[in-house]
């Protein structure tokens, strides 16, 4: 089965209004393994008492190294599979804006606007692939409920070339600001079902099971996904950063 892991580390310069981070993805999808490196760094600015808006850009590079030459092969000298361990490194960028307050939140992205060919990757004198641009849109809203229980519902809308709109549904219950407990749909293709608890107001874990609902189930049992979260403060203004965040 496929296996992904991603870290991510991020912090604002409150100095100057900036927030910056990076990140580093890795996938192992069958002969071929992924690791992208991302570079973020984003404006903010004031609209409102209360909402701001942060302006982003992001680079990327994508180290893509492909092993077919290890599959196992019921054609031992096939050569369309021969001499296939290869490796390339494919740049790219993108940008975001994203509305927020403590009450909601929206945004619209494309974390990659280069359409790179996989043409390092011969198969029958055709490409593996193409990395299409995505264009992504999201909001949520946070309601309080009483004194323990606080409600966030939200969207996620991805939109790409020759494929089908994908439109995820989420809804969160908080519970005493520490216990989170949420369910998600993407529409036609999966439920998921969430669950995180704030340990301390710099610590957070939390578990995901994805069962899909689409053709692929038949080969599928769904996905299993942990997320471990830990925030530092290395500043004596660390209580300006809001914790726990809720977005």
């Amino acid at each position: 089965a496929p296996i992904s892991q991603i870290f991510i580390v991020n912090s604002p310069v409150l100095k100057y209004n900036l927030g910056i981070g990076g990140s580093i993805l890795r996938d192992e999808i069958g002969p071929i393994v992924q690791n992208i490196i991302y570079f973020d760094i984003a404006y903010n600015i004031k609209v409102t008492e209360k909402a701001r808006l942060s302006m982003g850009l992001k680079g990327s590079l994508n180290i893509i190294q492909s092993n077919l030459d290890n599959l196992g092969l019921t054609e031992t000298n096939d050569p369309m599979f021969n001499d296939q361990d290869k490796l390339s490194v494919l740049p790219n960028f993108g940008f975001g804006l994203y509305l927020y307050s403590d009450r909601y939140y929206f945004g619209v992205a494309s974390p990659k606007l280069l359409e790179n060919n996989y043409d390092f990757i011969d198969i029958a004198d055709e490409n593996a692939g193409t990395e299409r641009q995505h264009y992504y849109a999201m909001g949520g809203y946070l309601f309080d409920l009483n004194e323990v229980f606080k409600l966030k519902p939200s969207f996620m809308v991805k939109v790409v070339d020759s494929a089908p709109m994908s439109i995820d549904l989420t809804s969160m219950l908080i519970i005493k600001e520490n216990l989170w407990l949420g369910v998600s749909h993407r529409i036609q293709e999966s439920f998921s079902f969430i669950i995180q608890y704030q340990f301390t107001q710099q610590l957070r874990f939390g578990y995901a099971f994805d069962y899909t609902i689409s053709k692929i189930s038949s080969v599928t049992y769904g996905s299993h996904e942990l997320m471990l979260s830990y925030d530092f403060y290395f500043s004596r203004n660390h209580n300006k950063i809001k914790s726990p965040r809720f977005f």
